[in-house]
């Protein structure tokens, strides 16, 4: 949930009001009001637009290496192991099963399943538990990942 917190505040952060500038004349030139705000993008905004975020990313977070080996955690039960797996795709462009893989998940090769009913991140018609996900690629979130 964090992650996803983390995210939505990047994408708050690239799109931000700009207060409007003083000009001797409060009408546009085509006689309609003139624009209050403006969108501004992350390239052009300047420090002193930047608003502090509430919600921070550590320092050490680092994006794991391919093949990375990990274990999938449980939706339900807090530090339950349903599986484990290596790290195949973290790129969020990148597409799994006709679907971009996210800012919020990787893809993961499933090698050993612990919780076979346990549900997948994404199902689709051929994968809907980690069961069936073995030897299988299958996206799954980056919150429910434990590298130890």
């Amino acid at each position: 949930m964090n992650d996803r917190l983390v995210q939505l505040e990047e994408l708050k952060m690239c799109l931000q009001w700009s207060p409007p500038s003083h000009r001797s004349s409060p009408k546009a030139s085509n006689n309609q009001e003139a624009s209050t705000s403006r969108i501004v993008r992350c390239n052009e905004r300047d420090s002193t637009h930047a608003t502090p975020s509430p919600v921070r990313r550590p320092n050490e977070f680092q994006v794991p290496e391919r093949f990375q080996s990990c274990k999938l955690l449980s939706w339900y039960k807090e530090g339950e192991v349903v599986a484990e797996a290596e790290i195949g795709e973290t790129n969020p462009q990148m597409q799994i099963h006709g679907l971009s893989i996210g800012l919020g998940a990787y893809t993961v090769c499933v090698r050993t399943a612990y919780v076979e009913d346990s549900h997948v991140y994404r199902p689709t018609s051929e994968i809907k538990y980690v069961g069936e996900a073995v030897s299988n690629f299958i996206a799954w979130t980056k919150d429910r990942i434990s590298y130890e």
